[in-house]
Order: C-alpha cells, then sequence, then structure tokens
C-alpha cells in the first residue's frame, strides 16, 4: 500500500506500507539506503564497554610477555571491537528478518534499575554464560595477537579475522555465528530481547510496562547522525513501537532495534535536542 503522510507545507513522507521510501523536508529530498550501523552515535554509545574488553585483552598480553618475552604478541586494532559487535548485530537483524516473526532488542546499562517499567519473563541469573559473547570477543582478540606474535608494525584486525583460515580462529568465528543465532532465537520468544551495553544477556520475553507515560510525538531522522529530523505521530505505529518510544522516553540510556514482520528496521533512541528519535535502516536488498 502506498501512502503519502504530510506533516505540513514541504514536508511529507512516501511509505510503503509501513517503511520510507522517500521524503521531503526543507527542501531535500531524501530516499535510497541507509546504513544506521555507520552512524556515529551507535559505537560512541558502546565506547566504555569496548575500553573494558580491551583492559582484558591488555591484562591478557602482559601475562603472555612474562611467559614467554621472546614471543611478545601482535598489536589488535582498537577498532576490531566495533566492528565484531556490528557484525553479530547485523547478523541477529539478518536472521529475525529472514524468519518473518520480527522482534525487539533493548540495550540497556550493564546494571539495568528494576523499578517496574518492565517485566522479564525470562530472565538470565549471574553466570558466565550471560556473558558469552563478551567473553568469545576477548578470546578471538588473545588468539589472533597470539597467532601473529611477533609482529614487528601494523596493527591485527578485522580483515586478518575476516580472512583468517586458522583453524582456532574458526572455532572461535563458529562462536560468533552460534552468539548471532541466540539473540535471533531469543527474540522470537514474544516480548523482547534485553541486552545490556555489554551484550550480555539480561533476558527475554520482557513486556515494557503499559503505565508509562505515554507520548504523542516522535521525530523522524533524514540522516545518520539525528541532525536533521521531522515530527512524526506516535500513535501511527503499532503497539510494540509505541511501547519502545515509551521506554526511551523514560529512560534516555536505552537504545531499541525494533524489526518488523514486514522486515522493516528502526533503531530507536533519545537525543536530548529533540527527544525520541527513530532511523529507518534500509539497505539495498533489505
Amino acid at each position: 500500500m502506498l501512502i503519502v503522510h504530510v506533516n505540513g507545507p514541504g514536508d511529507l513522507a512516501v511509505y510503503i506500507g509501513a517503511q520510507v521510501v522517500a521524503s521531503l523536508s526543507e527542501g531535500v529530498v531524501e530516499c535510497g539506503n541507509v546504513d544506521v550501523f555507520r552512524a556515529r552515535w551507535l559505537p560512541a554509545h558502546f565506547a566504555d564497554v569496548r575500553e573494558e574488553v580491551m583492559q582484558l585483552h591488555v591484562a591478557a598480553r602482559e601475562t603472555a610477555l612474562i611467559e614467554d618475552p621472546d614471543k611478545p604478541w601482535a598489536m589488535i586494532d582498537p577498532d576490531f571491537m566495533r566492528m565484531l559487535a556490528q557484525h553479530v548485530l547485523r547478523r541477529t537483524v539478518s536472521i529475525i528478518r529472514s524468519q518473518r516473526h520480527g522482534g525487539t532488542m533493548l540495550f540497556l546499562p550493564p546494571e539495568p534499575e528494576n523499578d517496574g517499567s518492565m517485566a522479564v519473563k525470562y530472565p538470565f541469573v549471574r553466570s558466565p554464560g550471560r556473558g558469552r559473547f563478551r567473553s568469545v570477543m576477548v578470546d578471538i582478540m588473545n588468539t589472533l595477537a597470539e597467532i601473529h606474535a611477533g609482529l614487528a608494525d601494523g596493527l591485527v584486525g578485522w580483515r586478518t579475522y575476516s580472512q583468517s583460515s586458522h583453524p582456532a580462529i574458526t572455532d572461535l568465528d563458529e562462536a560468533v555465528f552460534e552468539v548471532g543465532h541466540l539473540f535471533a532465537g531469543l527474540s522470537a520468544v514474544d516480548g523482547a530481547l534485553v541486552l545490556t551495553r555489554r551484550l550480555e544477556v539480561h533476558g527475554f520475553g520482557a513486556e515494557i510496562s503499559s503505565q508509562l507515560p505515554p507520548i504523542e510525538k516522535v521525530w523522524r531522522s533524514l540522516d545518520l547522525e539525528g541532525t536533521r529530523v521531522v515530527p512524526d505521530l506516535a500513535e501511527r505505529f503499532g503497539t510494540r513501537h509505541r511501547s519502545v518510544f515509551r521506554l526511551c522516553h523514560r529512560y534516555p540510556d536505552v537504545i531499541a532495534i525494533v524489526i518488523s514482520q514486514d522486515g522493516h528496521v528502526r533503531f530507536v533512541r533519545h537525543m536530548k535536542e529533540h527527544g525520541v528519535v527513530y532511523f529507518d535502516h534500509r539497505m539495498l536488498g533489505a
């Protein structure tokens, strides 16, 4: 179904179903592909977590140097962690889209508050399995650095990892594959998959409280960084989106990825300049 949504003079959006295919705002026409994973604000939100992971790797490298001073581990490109985490989330979103059941992923602070705003039907207890991806990431970094021990210059990063045929890396890549399928599988259950910024599984089957104050207006970003936005009515969206809007309004630190049953993907976050902003994730062939 083709829909033309007019917000005001010279301000409109064209939809096919729920997906924006083109928009006009302030004399600028926007269309085509928008890869939200390339936005600068997204990795910035997880910067403190990447620093924690890097410190774990540095500690392991220092221990290895004490044990064998003649074989210092190679240096890992700091951007490798961002690329690997992005790889897992892209894979998760792709699986959810292909299965056509839709899903919601919520990324909360490392120690989420429990004030009744959200009921997690299936919470995860504190255990090593809860932080499986975090431990796999450290293992990959340590293994890459050890395999390339003695490298005189340069950094070992994503290209080396993605092209490696080393058995140890192949096994770890299989673990990464399993993490993506785990996230997607948990998202298939009614309710949201709740992760911390560390990509630790907090629980799944989460229901956002209907008692959170409703919001009437949200903002649609016209670019990757949310510098140009246009208003939209929250009531135009389904229950899944509206509940996420309320949660992001209540907790500005929350980031959500909402995948509709038709395969459309939206990122939702709170921006102090505007309020709740959503980003349509559109890729060629998506």
